[in-house]
């Protein structure tokens, strides 16, 4: 395994390349485990890898808003075709207990945009 992974030529792949290559090759029992043990033990893929993935996080539940507009949801759509008027995208805003849906369109979408949009 040293050979096919440490090595300088090697390139240090991870499980899924080591083993494709040792497969074509060589055979033993737990075969794909010992090279995932192997790999997780070099000293030089831990230094210079790091975790990929973001631990997942617990579901938490929306708290219902007491009021309507008093928790809204929002999101530009586009780019789509320019309307007459010269407009590119929309802005819809959701409001959360009621369910009503505005839309807005406007020819660009920078964060100077949503805020004329919700301050009219």
């Amino acid at each position: 395994m040293a050979a096919y992974h440490d090595h300088s030529l090697s390139g240090h792949f991870g499980t899924g390349c080591t083993w494709s290559t040792l497969r074509n090759t060589y055979y033993w029992p737990h075969m794909k485990g010992a090279i995932t043990s192997y790999i997780k033990s070099c000293d030089k893929c831990s230094k210079f890898n790091w975790d990929r993935h973001k631990p997942p996080g617990f579901l938490q539940s929306i708290q219902l808003p007491n009021d309507v507009f008093q928790i809204l949801g929002m999101d530009w759509w586009g780019l789509t075709t320019t309307s007459l008027s010269g407009n590119r995208y929309v802005l819809v805003i959701t409001d959360r207990l009621s369910g009503y849906v505005f839309a807005k369109a406007s020819p660009t979408n920078t964060a100077q945009d949503t805020a004329r949009i919700l301050m009219e």
